[in-house]
């Protein structure tokens, strides 16, 4: 088996573990808190794809001024 697998594996079932311990009150944390590697990883996705079509647009309308 390749370790990368068996992180991937360990992870989710480490987050699926967290969640079930928080329905059943067993733990308190805030949901916030538990679910911040989900928001954390997709904010940071949406603002590099933000950067990546703001560079695109100051391309596309530099190439249009140069002709």
């Amino acid at each position: 088996m390749n370790y990368d697998r068996i992180v991937d594996i360990f992870i989710i079932g480490a987050i699926i573990t967290a969640i079930v311990l928080k329905i059943t009150n067993v733990i308190t944390i805030s949901w916030l808190w538990l679910l911040s590697p989900l928001w954390i990883l997709f904010s940071i996705g949406f603002v590099l794809a933000l950067v990546f079509l703001i560079i695109i647009v100051i391309e596309i309308y530099i190439n249009k001024k140069e002709k």
